[in-house]
């Protein structure tokens, strides 16, 4: 299992590279989809936005439930996802920062008992999860026409800018 610091530290990076491929995308972009029964980019990034709520709160709620995947996201114009999704990134890291070692520690089971872990172990797995989608939003930029940008150079913050 990582330490606190290990996760933040992925997390950041993981984070600020999902936002750098989000900025690929326009406006017209949005409703574009591989295949039929398929998400469209709007509907994958707000996905990736809800999926942070939940983190944040498997960090910052007693009870984290899948409840917290149901939250609304702007997801009118390819800028206001972005936003969104840089507003998630940083409630995330903050929520993280109020938590201490012991409730990392705590098990929980919001998936149901079959999915008992820490909320450590869960927040990993909620990483996973992101960088998965990330890797079909890749694929959605090609379908747009766009090219991906590389996923493992260096990033920076400044990628949360609009």
């Amino acid at each position: 299992m990582k330490t606190k610091s290990e996760f933040r530290k992925k997390f950041s990076i993981e984070g600020l590279r999902t936002q750098r491929l989000a900025r690929v995308f326009e406006d017209r972009d949005l409703t574009v989809k591989p295949a039929e029964g398929s998400m469209t980019v709007a509907e994958l990034l707000a996905h990736i936005i809800a999926s942070r709520n939940f983190l944040r709160g498997v960090f910052g709620e007693e009870t984290p439930t899948t409840e917290l995947f149901k939250i609304p996201v702007a997801s009118e114009s390819a800028s206001s996802l972005r936003r969104e999704l840089a507003s998630s990134w940083r409630a995330i890291l903050n929520a993280l920062d109020a938590t201490d070692d012991h409730l990392l520690a705590q098990k929980i089971s919001p998936f149901g008992p079959d999915w008992e872990m820490s909320r450590m172990e869960m927040a990993e797995l909620m990483l996973e999860h992101e960088i998965h989608h990330r890797g079909q939003l890749s694929v959605y930029a090609r379908v747009a026409g766009k090219i991906p940008p590389d996923m493992y150079a260096p990033v920076t913050e400044e990628v949360l800018e609009d």
